[in-house]
């Protein structure tokens, strides 16, 4: 649930202030001779006004005496909501379309650099049905530190949204940036957390007026997982994860002054077959 200030678009389609949503993903992963990872994602939004289809496949091959991996991902959403124009400065009416559908495209290469060190870029590129279409660069370090059992990742990424901006929008032209940072800890056998901070800066060039804004979100969150296998728990017949995590959002200050901030709590199980 998400505590929200009320707006045009929530008093028409929510009957309050709080909006509950239904989110189901599903994750499928192998790994051949040790070389090649292929993946498959599934994921299902629904809040009784919005749904969200999404459907992804990817490959992944280590190369060069296995020190670099090459990564091919292909992902598509396809998103159902209420039809919802706003009149804007020109007199014309725009709105975001009752679907929206999107295609990313993301190539990645990652380096084994050292024992304890792996580096990567990205490049992901999204095709929309409303927006000109976006490229996001990236590049991050995962650091082991072995006499601790722990971690550190960093990463940095630069998203570009330029291109003709019709009345199918409410945005305008975006470049923004991406920062994370997470620390990872194995706390005893089979558990481990992770702490992580999300920063995302965006500077927006209006649709219309041509002005220039600046928004920001910040997310801090927490996870922890157990690993249970068979001999663990007894008649459990295959390796299970049981992981909770808990999330704080927040966002500045939008053009009216609202804010939005929300608690994420989430409970996930992972099997092994």
């Amino acid at each position: 649930e998400e505590d929200i200030e009320k707006n045009d678009y929530w008093q028409e389609h929510y009957p309050g202030k709080r909006r509950q949503s239904q989110d189901y993903n599903f994750t499928a992963a192998q790994t051949w001779s040790k070389l090649t990872d292929t993946r498959v994602v599934a994921g299902y939004s629904d809040d009784h006004v919005t749904t969200s289809r999404t459907a992804g496949l990817g490959v992944s091959r280590w190369v060069w005496r296995e020190n670099i991996q090459l990564s091919v991902d292909v992902s598509r959403t396809v998103v159902d909501q209420p039809v919802f124009e706003v009149l804007d400065t020109n007199s014309d009416f725009m709105g975001e379309p009752a679907r929206v559908s999107s295609t990313g495209t993301s190539l990645g290469i990652k380096t084994l650099a050292t024992p304890t060190t792996v580096t990567n870029v990205s490049w992901l590129h999204l095709e929309k049905n409303n927006r000109p279409p976006t490229n996001i660069y990236g590049a991050g370090v995962k650091q082991f530190i072995p006499w601790s059992e722990s971690a550190v990742h960093l990463d940095a990424s630069r998203a570009l949204n330029y291109g003709r901006i019709t009345s199918d929008t409410t945005y305008g032209e975006v470049d923004a940036w991406i920062f994370q940072g997470a620390f990872l800890q194995s706390l005893w056998k089979g558990a481990n957390a992770r702490t992580s901070y999300r920063y995302y800066r965006e500077n927006e060039v209006t649709r219309i007026e041509q002005e220039e804004y600046v928004r920001g979100t910040d997310l801090v969150s927490l996870n922890v997982s157990q690993e249970l296998t068979p001999k663990d728990v007894a008649n459990l017949e295959f390796p299970v994860v049981v992981e909770f995590s808990v999330a704080r959002y927040r966002s500045n200050e939008v053009d009216d002054g609202r804010k939005l901030a929300a608690n994420i709590y989430e409970v996930g199980l992972q099997a092994q077959f």
